[in-house]
């Protein structure tokens, strides 16, 4: 999934860093149904940036067994800005 998730190129040239936290609930398929943010960032860059990768997403479907009423997935990602 990380491979999907950019740092927002707007949220970099105003320097904003946070910490986000997602739930996604997901069909055994992997089709991400819904999601929501549990923990904003503070940045409207950061938060759209990491909803945006589950609009309409498909994941790798689970293996034989998961629940067919959906498996949540939690996701926490902190943005930071490496200096160099």
């Amino acid at each position: 999934m990380d491979e999907h998730v950019r740092y927002p190129a707007n949220a970099a040239v105003v320097g904003d860093e946070g910490t986000n936290r997602i739930q996604l609930i997901v069909d055994p398929d992997g089709r991400v149904r819904s999601w929501r943010l549990v923990r904003r960032s503070g940045s409207l860059w950061l938060d759209s940036g990491l909803e945006m990768p589950f609009r309409n997403a498909q994941l790798p479907p689970f293996p034989p067994g998961a629940d067919p009423r959906g498996v949540e997935v939690n996701l926490t990602v902190h943005w930071h800005i490496i200096r160099q």
